[in-house]
């Protein structure tokens, strides 16, 4: 049985596009904007604004952020223009941003704001992929991953550095059911919630097949993790998984975006007649990112050191991500062979990001692919 395994970038969802943007590091922010009519997106922006945290100034974004913080009722006409604003200021990374919010002093104005811009970004980040939801090319993924799935002796792990469900719905798609979000993220969940109000056990919902597995080293949208005064359980027993429930013609269980009210409180069976609050699991993209799940990376190492086959699809291997060159480095310098082959996708990428790639995975063979997912999907 042969192991095949995929790094997986935010630069396929990008490739999935259709009326709705999909955020990526250098375009956060513009593309946020497009998202200001939600107000916990507009609550984001305008804190990253009176945050301080863009290397540009701009005062009139600032004025008018400044304006707006706090104010229940916000025009459509303040809206766009505040959003106007945001899009024409000069490209920056979402990274240098928390790069430049977590370097503040208590005493700089705005730190308040800067200081609490990871919960901004979890918040908001899952606010615009609720609201872009399924509306994707998804049939470009699933018709790959269904030809890569055929072999049902095969094995197959993918590595999503995405916090989004668009890969996570088109594996279930493919593999016909067989992965299941229960057991498939390389743990199990014990608790599932349909209703965003109760926590039941997971027993009544199936486990899928274990040859299939999604890793997520940087978290999910989809994984609730219970807190108790603001501190977070222990390992997974806390852990929800938001499901819907189909009746026809059998019970089939679909994956869903949580509500995102940060306040949202879930009764779990032995909290008696109180409730307890649930925080989206996701690590920010900060240089202090907080380990997520110790197995998964443990899982994802294991994986780099038996692949038969490599795929990196959309995704930058950023040598910002220290951790992350650490773990594959050393599982690939543990090998006893070198991965026969590699193929990298990604989207009119210089050459030097090609062997950036090859020289960390050091395959027998590698392919290239620089026209996108959606033409090299359309291959057949």
């Amino acid at each position: 049985m042969g192991l095949t395994l995929y790094f997986i970038g935010a630069g396929l969802t990008k490739s999935l596009e259709l009326t709705r943007r999909v955020p990526l590091m250098m375009d956060f922010v513009p593309v946020l904007a497009d998202y200001v009519g939600n107000k916990v997106v507009l609550d984001t922006l305008v804190g990253m604004e009176v945050g301080h945290v863009y290397e540009a100034a701009c005062e009139e974004c600032l004025t008018l952020a400044t304006a707006l913080r706090g104010r229940g009722q916000v025009t459509e006409e303040e809206r766009d223009r505040f959003a106007k604003l945001v899009r024409n200021r000069p490209s920056e990374s979402i990274e240098a941003l928390f790069k430049r919010a977590e370097s503040r002093s208590p005493d700089t104005p705005g730190f308040e704001s800067s200081s609490g811009l990871p919960v901004y970004f979890r918040y908001a980040i899952n606010e615009v992929f609720s609201t872009i939801g399924w509306e994707l090319q998804l049939d470009l993924l699933t018709r790959f991953l269904t030809r890569q799935f055929e072999d049902d002796q095969s094995a197959h792990i993918l590595v999503s550095f995405n916090y989004d469900l668009a890969l996570d719905r088109a594996v279930g798609i493919a593999s016909k059911e067989k992965w299941q979000p229960r057991s498939g993220y390389g743990f199990e969940f014990p608790f599932y919630t349909i209703d965003a109000a109760k926590a039941k056990p997971t027993v009544e919902v199936p486990t899928g097949t274990p040859n299939i597995q999604i890793l997520k080293p940087h978290g999910s949208l989809n994984w609730l993790r219970r807190t108790c005064n603001g501190v977070p359980s222990d390992g997974i027993s806390g852990m929800v998984v938001p499901l819907e429930c189909r009746w026809e013609p059998g019970t089939h269980w679909d994956l869903r975006y949580w509500p995102t009210d940060p306040f949202k409180a879930v009764h779990f069976p032995d909290d008696g007649l109180s409730s307890s609050r649930v925080e989206m699991l996701i690590a920010p993209p900060s240089r202090t990112k907080p380990p997520i799940m110790p197995q998964v990376l443990s899982a994802e190492s294991d994986a780099v050191s038996k692949a038969d086959e490599v795929f990196v699809i959309g995704y930058s291997l950023p040598k910002t991500d220290q951790d992350q060159w650490k773990l594959i480095d050393d599982a690939v310098k543990a090998r006893s062979v070198a991965i026969p082959k590699l193929t990298i996708i990604n989207y009119n990428s210089p050459p030097e990001y090609f062997q950036h790639i090859w020289s960390l995975f050091q395959p027998q063979c590698v392919c290239t692919f620089n026209g996108g997912f959606a033409k090299f999907s359309a291959r057949g």
